[in-house]
């Protein structure tokens, strides 16, 4: 049986003011004109299907046309869970309903992980839902001292399961999964995560809540958000993993191009004006050693989907600052000259130095 595993669609996501509704409805075209190519048997949803609790009409219209393409054009059953940005009363409405047509809808938490279990020609494959949940959840489920950290209370969660190991089984989750104390980033304080060694029962993990495509450790994945949604995600690996489950589970990578890209450039004010139309979302960083008029409105017409734009002098640390006694000893000018030197590194001219004298009035 073959899974495509999607994870972190944020439908209706805002990028610098800008809706990606658009973006996600090309991508998801694109997903559902690709499933008889890949031959994709079903659908794994993996959290964050919304950006927010209260997601716009446009976005529960594209969630609602996506489905009921797979449900009764493509023929997919779909296995989905609620994440953080999701609001768990909203996307459970109707759940019982719907799981008839095979549209499998987990957002609380449960003492009982409960299989759904599905035939294919390798057998009977167990699928658990585990949907995104917070510490206090856990607290409140077992009944345990308050002080245990998300890990300690997970792995007594997970000591309570019978998932046999030696059934084909998959798993659902949205969360942050770390292999244990050995991986650095499990000790940063404050962070809930989960220890990879308490999903080990299962033959695959298809993982929501991270936006980087990755494996945590072997048959335990992100699937990552399918578009890129931040300036710090442009240079993170973006693919859609599809899981083929036969005896054991394997994995191969879809790549889908989007209908935008979102990056930084850096160059001169005059190089940006000179280049062809761009409609991909775009922050410019402008290396000019002085600022010019309306320059976001100018480049905005060859970048129409601008993002921003700032000038690299001025993220240029401070090397040095007056003391204040030695402020107070300078003149306004001389004070000018230091402050525009500092900024632009170059002395200012002949010219500006006697404009800026006409201007204080004599006060030198």
């Amino acid at each position: 049986m073959r899974f495509l595993h999607l994870a972190d669609l944020h439908l209706g996501k805002m990028l610098y003011g800008y809706s990606l509704i658009e973006d996600q409805r090309y991508f998801l075209k694109q997903i559902l004109d690709g499933l008889e190519a890949h031959r994709i048997d079903a659908i794994i949803l993996a959290g964050d299907i919304y950006d927010r609790a209260i997601p716009s009409q446009e976005a529960i219209d594209l969630f609602d046309a996506f489905v009921d393409a797979l449900i009764n054009e493509k023929h997919c059953p779909i296995f989905c869970i609620s994440g953080n940005h999701d609001s768990a009363s909203r996307l459970n409405f109707a759940s019982r309903i719907l799981a008839k047509r095979q549209l499998y809808i987990q957002t609380h938490l449960y003492p009982k992980l409960q299989p759904i279990t599905v035939q294919d020609t390798d057998g009977e494959l167990d699928i658990y839902l585990l949907p995104f949940f917070k510490r206090s959840d856990l607290r409140g489920l077992l009944g345990v001292d308050e002080h245990l950290s998300m890990a300690e209370l997970f792995h007594l969660y997970m000591e309570k399961q019978t998932i046999d190991p030696q059934r084909r089984s998959l798993l659902v989750a949205h969360g942050f999964v770390q292999n244990g104390a050995s991986d650095p980033a499990a000790e940063v304080g404050g962070v809930e995560w989960m220890d990879s060694h308490d999903l080990a029962a299962f033959g695959y993990v298809a993982l929501g809540h991270l936006h980087e495509t990755h494996q945590v450790k072997e048959k335990i994945h992100y699937g990552g958000s399918p578009l890129v949604y931040a300036l710090d995600e442009a240079a993170q690996h973006k693919a859609l993993l599809i899981v083929d489950y036969q005896k054991e589970a394997m994995i191969e990578e879809w790549t889908i191009e989007p209908l935008r890209k979102v990056y930084s450039l850096e160059n001169h004010f005059a190089y940006f004006l000179k280049q062809p139309p761009n409609e991909d979302y775009v922050f410019i960083y402008l290396n000019d050693e002085h600022m010019y008029p309306n320059a976001a409105s100018q480049i905005r017409q060859i970048y129409s989907h601008l993002l921003g734009l700032t000038y690299t002098f001025s993220l240029r640390p401070a090397d040095s600052a007056l003391p204040v006694r030695e402020v107070r000893s300078h003149s306004t000018s001389a004070l000018f000259n230091l402050f525009y030197e500092e900024l632009n590194e170059v002395k200012p001219s002949e010219k500006q130095l006697a404009i800026i004298e006409k201007m204080l009035g004599g006060d030198h």
